[in-house]
Parts: C-alpha cells; sequence; structure tokens
C-alpha cells in the first residue's frame, strides 16, 4: 500500500493532477486520512457509489461516511474538495457580469454547489448586470421547495437594483422545469414586476447542469434587449 501510495505522488508530481485516474485521486486523497488496506476498500467503495471523486465532493458528508465505511475525517476532507471549488468559482464569478444565459448558470451553480436540499436563492444586479447581492432565502427537502413570493419582493425592495434573478436547486434530479417550476416563474414575474423591478431569469440547478428558463420559454418574460450581448 505505501509503494501504491508514493508511486501515484510521483506521478501527480511528474505529470499533474489531470494524468490520475478518478480512483487514483481517491487513492491519493484518502491516503491523508485513512490507514493500511482500508485506504483501497475505502477507495472501491467511493468508486463504486459515486463514481468519480466530484459527485463524491457533493455527497452529504454523513451519508457519504455511513454507506461508504470511512472516517468522519475522510469524510470532510472530500467534502472540502466541492467547497473549495465553489469558494474559488464565487471570487471569481463576483467578477463577472450576469449578462447572458450562460454566466448566470455558471454563476449560480457556483452559489448553490454542494447544498443536499432544494433551495431557493435570489440575486440581485445593477444597470450593467453585475451582482450586488445574493442570498437563499428558502430551504425545502430532497425534493420540493416553496418559493417565498414576500421574502422574494422585500429581497427586491431592500437592495433596489436593476434586475432580479432567482434560482433554485434540484440536487437529487435533472435540471428540466417541472410544470410547477413553470407556474410559479410566472407569479414571481408578476411579484417582481408589481415593486417595479426587471424580472431576468430563473436559474435551476441540477445534479449535472442547469437550464435557463428564459432559455427555456422565453415567452414568461419581459423584453430586456441589454440581456444576453
Amino acid at each position: 500500500m505505501v509503494d501504491l501510495v508514493t508511486e501515484l505522488r510521483k506521478k501527480y508530481k511528474k505529470y499533474g493532477y489531470s494524468s490520475l485516474t478518478d480512483k487514483e485521486k481517491i487513492i491519493l486523497l484518502l491516503s491523508f486520512s485513512e490507514k493500511g488496506e482500508s485506504i483501497i476498500y475505502s477507495a472501491d467503495k467511493i468508486h463504486e457509489i459515486y463514481g468519480n471523486l466530484h459527485i463524491a465532493a457533493d455527497s452529504d458528508v454523513v451519508f457519504m461516511q455511513k454507506i461508504c465505511e470511512i472516517s468522519s475525517e475522510s469524510a470532510v476532507l472530500i467534502n472540502l474538495i466541492s467547497q473549495l471549488k465553489r469558494k474559488s468559482d464565487l471570487e471569481l464569478l463576483s467578477q463577472v457580469r450576469i449578462n447572458t444565459p450562460e454566466n448566470s448558470k455558471r454563476f449560480f451553480t457556483a452559489f448553490l454547489r454542494g447544498k443536499h436540499l432544494e433551495l431557493v436563492a435570489v440575486a440581485a444586479a445593477d444597470k450593467r448586470f453585475k451582482i450586488k447581492h445574493a442570498a437563499v432565502i428558502a430551504y425545502g427537502g430532497f425534493s420540493e421547495v416553496h418559493f417565498p413570493m414576500r421574502a422574494i419582493t422585500d429581497f427586491a425592495l431592500k437592495n433596489g437594483q436593476e434586475y432580479i434573478f432567482i434560482a433554485h436547486s434540484h440536487p437529487v434530479s435533472d435540471e428540466n422545469p417541472s410544470q410547477s417550476d413553470i407556474s410559479t416563474t410566472l407569479k414571481i414575474k408578476k411579484a417582481v414586476e408589481a415593486v417595479g423591478m426587471k424580472f431576468v431569469d430563473h436559474i435551476i440547478v441540477g445534479i449535472d447542469s442547469a437550464t435557463s428558463l428564459r432559455e427555456y420559454n422565453y415567452e414568461m418574460f419581459s423584453s430586456i434587449p441589454e440581456y444576453d450581448r
């Protein structure tokens, strides 16, 4: 086992992170928190259940610890990958204008990454589509969340920016909108516009990707000529 870990560390130093397979990455990471043959056993379990380190990093820490039979230290260490990636992405994206659906999807994917319940987030952007304020305003279960209309309009009024974006997560499913998502979006649009704000988009963040309801059904949204440029 020591020889394998040593060889993987040499491979990493010589050829870089991308040269390692998913399982090799897991073994190398676990070598800092597990001992002996348990490293291979735990790596096999994680690889079998999650398929790759990226998906495992987004898993619930307690669940991963139990189902993969690893220590709490290992579970936290793996989860830190996702948290550090989220922090890094948000720092970079804070400098980017969310003036296109792709930029909006990137921002909210980073903002909601690593959360294991359905959440609702709101962001207020200025005239240049620079995000000035963003917050999670509702927490749900694994497969549903309530959209608090009053909290959304209060956020819009309090932050006093030009544009409002809504996002919510599908932590256990894909990013495809349900009929409920569509009808809720129309209600949000009506509420936001009633207080004098422009509702730009509703982003749904799924397991592997995100969707923009503006792209999915453009007619739901008011025309904003300066957006998507």
